[in-house]
């Protein structure tokens, strides 16, 4: 199946290497090769590629926040994260905004043509080493008491209803039905022990379950 790919790395080998890789396989086109954020969000928001080969270190944006723009604006492209440097947490967070495959540089052609496949036919894609890093971060919050009580699918829906999403809105994004949606929050609200969601989110932003979006925005 035909698929257009942009890629976002700021190293100058690297990005030349991965646009001729991408150049070999059949049915790839490539739409875009960016050096930095803000070129690829431009460039991006005026090609709408399939999929993004996105690195996570830029000089200027990082690839969370060029992520966010672009999905903002394209919520069908996909987003093949790239990296060296890679932590537990950078792969929970970015999981759980969207990202939907995550690739080391130190991956061989074979692992990259795997990871398009599998991300391009709508599968999440974890590479050997940060599927090892997925499972972690995953274990770290579950042994967190401010998170014990929480499932990740509950963090999921909270963060989106603390980032003002509606109940429609999350449930497209999250694949799940809106009464699922109304389930989870509804859990969330009684494990927290609040009874409205503006309280429910105060007291997730006040136990560090999810980032203020508040913050992030003062932040970006």
């Amino acid at each position: 199946m035909p698929v257009t790919v942009a890629v976002v790395e700021d190293q100058s080998l690297l990005r030349d290497l991965l646009a001729d890789r991408l150049r070999s396989i059949p049915g790839v086109t490539l739409s875009g090769v960016y050096e930095n954020g803000a070129a690829a969000v431009r460039g991006c928001l005026a090609t709408s590629p399939d999929l993004i080969l996105l690195d996570l270190f830029l000089p200027d944006l990082n690839g969370r926040l060029v992520l966010e723009r672009i999905r903002r604006e394209l919520p069908s492209t996909r987003f093949l994260i790239i990296s060296a440097l890679f932590q537990p947490a950078d792969i929970i967070d970015l999981h759980r905004i969207g990202a939907n495959g995550f690739l080391s540089k130190r991956s061989s052609l074979a692992q990259l043509k795997t990871a398009l496949a599998e991300v391009v036919r709508g599968a999440l894609y974890f590479c050997p080493h940060t599927a090892d890093l997925f499972q972690e971060g995953m274990r770290s919050r579950r042994s967190d008491p401010a998170t014990a009580g929480l499932s990740h699918r509950e963090c999921e829906v909270l963060q989106l209803v603390a980032e003002g999403h509606t109940t429609k809105d999350i449930a497209d994004r999250l694949h799940l039905s809106p009464r699922t949606v109304e389930t989870h929050r509804m859990r969330t609200m009684k494990k927290l022990g609040v009874h409205t969601a503006v309280q429910m989110v105060a007291r997730a932003i006040e136990l560090r379950l999810i980032i203020d979006p508040v913050q992030q925005i003062s932040d970006h």
